[in-house]
Order: structure tokens, then sequence, then C-alpha cells
């Protein structure tokens, strides 16, 4: 079952990976970060809270697509209601390759440095748009330093 308002559900985009019958991997058409894939059920469950049981197979799946991508490294990820920047009501992961010293930080790296010491300003405007109501561009997450911000 899909639901007509629900943007994964609808979402028509060539697949990364479709070996599965009941999940699929896509590349998400707004992402900063090279290579974000995004992992989802092809019915809708609103969140991993829904269904742990399919939670846990989707993230199964997840490693999967990201090793068969080839990713030595990877941030596999999922946002479960609004505070945790949920903006879909649809079960999926995110797959973040990662590289050394690729600037991408993390909700809980560090205000004044993550543990690389680096510096990061939340305050990037496409934050302070949202902040501000105006959701028309959010900030990917997780956020990817620009080359013009302090560090």
């Amino acid at each position: 079952m899909t639901n007509p308002d629900c943007a994964v559900c609808m979402t028509v985009a060539e697949p990364v990976d479709s070996s599965m019958d009941d999940m699929w991997a896509f590349r998400p058409n707004t992402s900063e970060i090279p290579g974000h894939i995004i992992v989802a059920m092809r019915v809708h469950v609103v969140d991993a809270y829904v269904s742990p049981p399919l939670s846990g197979k989707l993230f199964a799946y997840a490693c999967m697509v990201a090793k068969r991508q080839g990713l030595r490294s990877a941030n596999i990820l999922a946002c479960i209601g609004e505070a945790a920047d949920q903006t879909v009501q649809h079960l999926y992961y995110h797959i973040i390759p990662r590289t050394p010293g690729d600037d991408i930080l993390l909700p809980w790296d560090k205000e004044e440095g993550n543990a690389k010491g680096k510096g990061h300003d939340r305050s990037s405007p496409a934050k302070t748009a949202r902040d501000n109501g105006n959701s028309t561009r959010r900030r990917p997450s997780p956020t990817v330093r620009k080359d013009n911000e302090s560090g």
C-alpha cells in the first residue's frame, strides 16, 4: 500500500538497487552530499517506531546496499519525529558515504569544533530560513561545511 500524499511513496527515481521486492534504494534529487542514497520500504510505513522488525530489515538492506556500492565508510541513519528532522512521514534510511577529511559534520559534532578540531557554523542560511518558518530549502542532514566557513 502506498500513500499518495507521501513524497517517498510517490518518488520516481532510477533505483540504485532494486534487488528486494519490498524495499529499494535511490539517490535523492536534492542532496548536497555526493553519493547520498536513500533506502526505503516500498509500502508506506510512517517511521521505525511503527514497525521495529521492518526497521531492522531495512537497516540490514541499507548495509547491503552500502557494501554493494563499495563504500568503505558510511553513516546510515534514520530520523524519527519532527524534532529529529523527519520531514517525510515514511520509514527510510540515509546512506551517507564518508571519506577522511570530507567535512561532513553530524548533529552530535561539537558546536565549537568537532572531534577533529574543526569549527562549524550551525547558523547556515538554510538552517536560518527553516528556523524562520521558511521551509522552501532545508539544510541537508547531515550538514556539509562550505569552503568559505571558518575551520
